[in-house]
């Protein structure tokens, strides 16, 4: 299984070291210092490239991915590259929203969103997998928690 996290942020340094074992992990940035230098303690592969490009993409694993999480700082690049996703029929998608006037624009793509500018604390993204065996098959379910902490 596959996640492909948009934007190399301290938030998605949580997110990753917080995802279960068995998944792998594409982060993208355009910044080519800002992902020299993005450490986690997991395995992660490192895309350099504007996240709203389907060549990116799909150097990233898009056309595998079961979830892409958007976390740049732009409402307009997180939307794109969620477009792009849903088109490559993928189901989970979340976005950290930058700007409330964008709320609608996700709604109507049915994105999980993640307001930490709406109240006055801090988000903390928790990444929560499910796995189950259900009459021989197994299946694994991605979902996005958020947490909200004083600063």
């Amino acid at each position: 299984m596959r996640v492909i996290i948009v934007g190399a942020h301290a938030e998605a340094k949580q997110l990753i070291n917080r995802i279960s074992a068995g998944w792998e992990i594409s982060v993208i940035d355009m910044d080519q210092d800002k992902l020299r230098n993005f450490t986690t303690n997991r395995q992660i592969e490192k895309y350099q490239g504007d996240g709203t490009s389907t060549l990116v993409l799909k150097k990233a694993g898009i056309e595998n991915a079961n979830a892409v999480i958007t976390l740049t700082e732009s409402d307009e690049v997180n939307i794109e590259v969620l477009k792009i996703a849903k088109q490559n029929k993928i189901l989970r998608l979340s976005s950290v929203i930058n700007d409330e006037s964008f709320t609608n624009n996700y709604k109507e793509l049915a994105i999980e969103l993640v307001d930490p500018g709406s109240i006055p604390y801090s988000a903390v993204i928790h990444p929560v997998f499910f796995s189950f065996n259900h009459f021989g098959m197994s299946s694994s379910i991605l979902a996005v928690h958020t947490t909200f902490v004083m600063p």
